[in-house]
């Protein structure tokens, strides 16, 4: 894959979306070839032929959580995108178990769209702060927490905090000065909370979550937003 022109796939029921984002995509810059495809019969072909990068769904359609699995199985290097995202769906922990790494809100412009794909190609997540604070409320009540997850000590009410900020991709010097305290402090609790959730930077953090491993939830405790 070319970093700048990864190649694209449409996932969506609806006539009029596909082809107008099929057209539109085409014609961005940043983008390489696009194709699309509208059931799980012919993603499955899709996704052998095609071979995109980047699968853009529309969290919408019919079967949507099962086609996304199905895409996650078939073509494991591809990156997920979904759009039409309402951050109280409840789909949104399946969607994240699924393996996907970019989530568009219903209301958001084209450009957003194009930014979570070029996001996402470069290997990083893209999730708008809504979706974070859903998914951190859906995954603290999720009734299957592993309750014999590696963190061995509970995240004090701070680094859950800063935890749910640093998810939402809030820098160190943004949290400062969201929770009116000094910088170093909040490298302090970052520091921490990586620690006690054995993991080694604040982005594997964000993607345990985000990606639906919920190992670690009993040390986050039940309160996490």
């Amino acid at each position: 894959m070319s970093d700048l022109r990864p190649a694209l796939l449409v996932v969506t029921d609806v006539r009029v979306y596909r082809d107008h984002l099929v057209d539109w995509l085409s014609r961005c810059e940043p983008v390489g070839p696009v194709a699309a495809s509208t059931r799980e019969v012919d993603l499955s072909d899709q996704l052998r032929d095609v071979a995109p990068d980047v699968v853009v769904f529309d969290v919408r359609s019919r079967d949507a959580v099962q086609m996304l699995r199905s895409a996650a199985a078939i073509r494991p290097s591809a990156r997920l995108v979904v759009f039409g995202v309402e951050d109280e769906d409840r789909d949104l922990v399946a969607c994240a178990e699924a393996g996907v790494s970019g989530y568009v809100l219903a209301d958001a412009a084209l450009a957003e769209l194009l930014q979570a794909i070029q996001t996402v190609a470069r290997g990083d997540l893209y999730l708008p702060a809504p979706v974070a604070a859903a998914l951190f409320r859906r995954l603290a009540t999720h009734d299957d927490v592993d309750p014999r997850g590696p963190a061995s000590s509970h995240l004090t009410a701070r680094e859950r905090q800063i935890l749910a900020l640093v998810v939402q991709g809030l820098t160190n010097k943004e949290i400062a000065a969201s929770l009116h305290i000094e910088v170093a402090t909040v490298k302090n609790h970052v520091h921490s909370l990586l620690l006690k959730l054995q993991v080694k930077s604040r982005a594997e953090a964000a993607a345990r979550v985000t990606q639906g491993s919920r190992s670690w939830m009993q040390a986050a405790d039940p309160h996490l937003i």
